[in-house]
């Protein structure tokens, strides 16, 4: 007769895990859940702003929406941004239409310009500063859309195996504890499921199957989950 014993231990600064023992026949099986969290700084950073323009003329929205790009220009320089560092996309032309009552039909109102404008850049707090000050442009009378900033970190694949490593000595520690607790000694291990990786904001890191990738926060967590089966 099996008997399956489930329980929850904790590992500190590392969330939870579940562990299962199952038993049958004097063998014994303790699969675990091994977790490692590391904390780093994000090293690249994408940042848009969308600059647009309605006018009815689409001659005189075309002047005014250049003034927009200028002004936004000078705001980024201004922020310290380099010029290699702004991609300007190219100028998008919508015609906007109102709906005639009287004739039944949609007529054209006028035209809608849209210019997006990239910022790629190593330099994450320069782009997290300048984007708090964005609101700059408003008050200006620029007509633009603000993204928040992108957030990544191009390292995971150098640090994924030490991550690894320690997920998996985590999960021998969790087996450990719960085999001497049942009173034997922990045996091989049997089998290893596939890791997950998640990236989130710091502390809030959490014991799952599914992948997570923050991009809102310069500081992460890199967290790795990985399954482990030992014998016992």
């Amino acid at each position: 007769m099996a008997v399956l014993v489930t329980g929850i231990m904790g590992s500190i600064g590392l969330g939870l895990g579940l562990i299962v023992l199952i038993a049958d026949k004097g063998n014994s099986t303790v699969r675990v859940t091994g977790v490692s969290t590391k904390r780093v700084l994000s090293d690249n950073v994408k940042w848009i702003l969308i600059v647009k323009q309605d006018d009815q003329n689409q001659k005189d929205a075309f002047k005014q929406h250049q003034n927009n790009i200028r002004t936004t220009l000078v705001f980024l320089a201004n922020q310290g941004i380099a010029k290699d560092n702004i991609h300007i996309g190219i100028l998008n032309s919508k015609a906007l239409e109102k709906y005639n009552r009287e004739i039944g039909i949609s007529i054209r109102s006028g035209c809608r310009l849209s210019q997006e404008l990239t910022i790629n850049s190593l330099n994450v707090d320069k782009i997290k500063n300048a984007s708090k000050a964005s609101s700059f442009l408003i008050g200006q009378g620029v007509n633009v859309q603000i993204k928040d900033p992108v957030y990544t970190y191009s390292l995971l694949n150098k640090i994924r195996p030490q991550i690894l490593a320690d997920a998996t000595k985590d999960a021998k520690a969790r087996a450990s504890k719960i085999a001497l607790e049942s009173g034997q000694n922990l045996g091989r291990l049997i089998s290893m499921g596939n890791a997950t990786f998640q990236i989130t904001a710091p502390n809030l890191s959490s014991v799952g199957s599914s992948g997570k990738y923050d991009t809102s926060t310069i500081e992460k967590d890199i967290t790795a989950v990985m399954s482990a089966n030992f014998k016992k």
